[in-house]
């Protein structure tokens, strides 16, 4: 074989393996996590038939978002919650619902959430997924919005979702208690960053 040649097949072959990375590192997308600082997973419950509503957040929740850049259908969503950690303003309160009769945190510490898949929805989208909680597993729709996004790829997502407790077996004769109402407003509004590089060494 003649140098050209050889030139030209070493040629096609080096372009050939950049194209293959570069497909493979698009696929993938980018790996963006939750900034704690300007995110929030909260909810809200009515009591005695609507009378009043307590309020409450967790402390300790991750959202991981492997995002394909201009195409969010090819993106997933990993979600986290430590179960331990919710926060409703009253320690006593905070410990009774972590306990056996509702969440029973020592039991289930994870409240999760992973996507199967995600399609348009109108102007928003929808997570198929799998969420888990209170050691009950079921497939779920998540309808979520992205709030915007900054020349840095940071990314603003909203979620507003109704859970019933009933489903999850939270609280005990959940199906005949009146006072806690069975529907729990959950609203997640996150800011999702490019992890921070650790300096090296």
């Amino acid at each position: 074989m003649s140098l050209e040649k050889q030139i030209t097949k070493f040629l096609a072959i080096t372009f050939g393996t950049f194209l293959i990375t570069a497909g493979t590192i698009n696929a993938q997308g980018v790996k963006l996590i939750s900034d704690m600082v300007h995110s929030n997973v909260s909810f809200s419950v009515p009591l005695a038939g609507g009378l009043t509503r307590i309020t409450g957040k967790f402390n300790n929740w991750e959202v991981i978002v492997n995002y394909v850049d201009s195409d969010m259908t090819k993106s997933t969503i990993n979600a986290s919650i430590k179960a331990a950690s919710i926060n409703t303003g009253d320690a006593g309160r905070d410990e009774h619902l972590a306990g056996p009769d509702f969440f029973d945190a020592g039991k289930y510490p994870d409240i999760t959430f992973t996507s199967d898949s995600i399609k348009e929805k109108g102007e928003s989208y929808a997570a198929f997924g799998t969420f888990q909680f209170h050691g009950i597993v079921k497939k779920i729709i998540l309808v979520f919005n992205l709030t915007g996004k900054d020349a840095e790829g940071s990314m603003g997502f909203t979620v507003r979702y109704n859970l019933k407790r009933s489903d999850y077996l939270l609280g005990k004769d959940a199906e005949s208690d009146n006072y806690v109402s069975n529907n729990i407003i959950v609203e997640i509004d996150f800011l999702a960053k490019k992890p921070k590089e650790k300096p090296k060494q």
